[in-house]
């Protein structure tokens, strides 16, 4: 998509202050990364974010800017070891067992 078509978001990434947001009712395994150079300045609503979120995890990267530029391998490695942890709590936990949803 073109950037022209992409400035208001943008803007909107770039606004600090946030509105509330029900973060708390995520309920899955969530890791933010975010820059402290971002020129949007994204990182206030990164922490925000994290914070809101039961046991979010954040990542700042000291430089790479809104696109992380340079940063590709560090990023990967944030991700991949989020993911391994993920995998093992995964069997470290019980079995849920899921109810089945009965037609009324």
């Amino acid at each position: 998509m073109p950037l022209s078509q992409r400035v208001r978001g943008i803007e909107l990434d770039g606004l600090t202050k946030m509105s509330p947001w029900p973060h708390e009712t995520i309920a899955v395994p969530t890791l933010i990364i975010s820059a402290e150079d971002d020129l949007y300045k994204t990182l206030p609503g990164a922490r925000i974010t994290a914070e809101g979120i039961p046991g979010a995890e954040l990542h700042v990267l000291n430089s790479g800017g809104h696109l992380m530029v340079g940063q590709t391998a560090r990023v990967a490695t944030v991700v991949h070891d989020f993911l391994d942890r993920q995998r093992l709590l995964q069997v470290q936990r019980p079995a849920i067992r899921r109810r089945k949803l009965q037609a009324p």
